[in-house]
């Protein structure tokens, strides 16, 4: 130690019985100062809880450098051999436990999975028989038939088929129903709703009319386009009201009003129309005019068709 310099502090770790003869031995100068502390006390703050008998101070030294190692290593290798392989023994045993757990853990999660995939087995198992069991109650009620269970269940399929295909007279109705609301002098008697190809009322076309004023009941196609394939036929027949009969024209008129709304729609057409007169081809009309005047509309008559499909 330098001569020149500040006040060193020396602690003392002495035995406790001898604690005051330390005390009375080492006396402080200007160089040193010193602390004596008994073994216990120093024990205690080093953290050892209980000190073995006849301990000297190496206890607390080897104490301090288990606690705080110091970088330094002083020992030779062959008297490091057995700690090194100590070290790496745990070392192993650490990563044995670790992948020990790992594998444990692992298979828990397969074990859940067995376990919740046997429980939806079971559960589509007792469906299945459920099931079954329903089809032979089901199944033992049927005639007695002499074809395979599948023909049946074939023939059940095309005619479900056959049948989502078939039209419907409802949207034809729908139709018609709007259309007869804007004529409140159309006094509807029946109506038939059918799927065929025109017949040979309705390849005739309309009845004669008036030279005075072409009918507008004449199809927008031939009587060989509308025979092309099977339609939807609609016959509206009726009574034109608020008209006298013998106002040909102006029963004309309404008739012809009517048969261009049920048209409107471009897929209808016109198929036949039918007055309670026909004219001659030498322009006399011929027909229900004028008898029972005002007694009795005059009835009329309208066939439309759509094709199937649109």
């Amino acid at each position: 130690m330098p001569r020149e310099g500040p006040q060193v502090q020396v602690i003392v770790v002495a035995p406790t019985a001898q604690r005051a003869a330390f005390e009375e031995v080492l006396v402080s100068d200007a160089r040193l100062r010193f602390h004596t502390v008994t073994m216990d006390e120093a024990a205690r703050k080093v953290g050892i809880k209980k000190l073995a008998d006849g301990a000297a101070g190496e206890q607390l030294f080897l104490h301090l450098a288990v606690r705080n190692p110091p970088k330094e290593q002083f020992a030779r290798g062959e008297d490091r051999r057995t700690y090194l392989l100590w070290r790496l023994q745990r070392g192993i045993a650490m990563a044995g436990a670790a992948g020990l757990a790992a594998c444990i853990l692992y298979a828990g999660g397969l074990w859940l999975d067995i376990w919740g995939t046997t429980g939806q087995l079971a559960a589509q198992r007792r469906e299945a028989t459920e099931a079954k069991q329903q089809y032979e109650r089901i199944t033992a009620s049927f005639p007695v038939t002499q074809t395979t269970t599948d023909n049946l269940k074939a023939t059940v399929v095309e005619f479900t088929k056959i049948a989502s295909q078939s039209a419907s007279p409802e949207p034809a109705l729908v139709y018609l129903s709007q259309v007869v609301e804007k004529f409140p002098q159309m006094d509807i008697e029946s109506v038939q709703w059918r799927i065929g190809k025109p017949g040979a009322r309705e390849e005739g076309a309309s009845t004669q009319k008036p030279a005075a004023k072409p009918p507008a009941a004449a199809a927008p196609g031939t009587p060989a386009d509308a025979a092309t394939g099977e339609l939807q036929i609609l016959e509206v027949s009726g009574r034109v009201n608020a008209t006298r009969r013998s106002d040909y024209r102006g029963i004309t008129g309404q008739v012809q009003q009517f048969a261009e709304a049920m048209r409107a729609d471009p897929a209808w057409r016109i198929l036949r129309t039918q007055l309670p007169f026909d004219v001659t081809p030498d322009g006399t009309l011929s027909g229900d005019i004028g008898a029972g005047e005002g007694n009795e509309a005059p009835r009329v008559s309208v066939t439309v068709g759509r094709a199937l499909g649109k």
